[in-house]
């Protein structure tokens, strides 16, 4: 299959994960965590506090910034055929595959994501690099580039909280 259409469906996987996140932030950080709080270490719990008064509307604008450049490096790959801005991108994204659901065992209890975890970024993964295996796209520098710009994807991560926060403060 061709691998244009792989770096299109994440956009779409992308989404879907993070419209189940927005719809949900609210409701768990306002009735799941209160009771699951006594479960998470100090040291979660300090980081969670700053967050605990994020909107949907806050998270989805942070979901936006990453969409942008996400977007960006999609149509970069596809012209000039750097499939390693691709797959930078998708491996920070997989991580969901591991945290969601270490976080759901831990807690106990359903967290933000975890559906779409399980049911769309794990399948569509475990599809992608088999696609990318048996195609030979796979070698040492694409991963190491790739790792890069997943790596990237972290400070890029906390700039859209960023300005998340500064949209929450401007227009709330």
């Amino acid at each position: 299959m061709d691998i244009n259409f792989w770096i299109w469906m994440f956009l779409i996987v992308f989404m879907l994960h993070n419209f189940e996140e927005i719809f949900t932030i609210e409701y768990w950080f306002n009735r799941i965590y209160p009771v699951t709080k006594e479960r998470i270490p100090l040291y979660i719990i300090q980081q969670m506090e700053k967050s605990k008064s994020m909107t949907a509307g806050q998270f989805t604008i942070a979901v936006f910034v990453l969409f942008l450049v996400v977007s960006v490096l999609l149509i970069i790959s596809v012209t000039t055929k750097f499939y390693f801005l691709f797959l930078g991108a998708n491996i920070f994204f997989a991580i969901n595959i591991i945290i969601h659901p270490i976080q759901a065992l831990f807690l106990r209890r359903y967290v933000p994501g975890l559906w779409t975890s399980v049911v769309l970024i794990l399948p569509y993964n475990l599809i992608l690099f088999k696609m990318l295996y048996q195609e030979d796209m796979l070698d040492t520098s694409m991963i190491i580039l790739s790792l890069i710009v997943g790596a990237l994807f972290v400070p890029l991560l906390l700039l859209s909280h960023k300005i998340a926060d500064l949209w929450k403060q401007r227009f709330t």
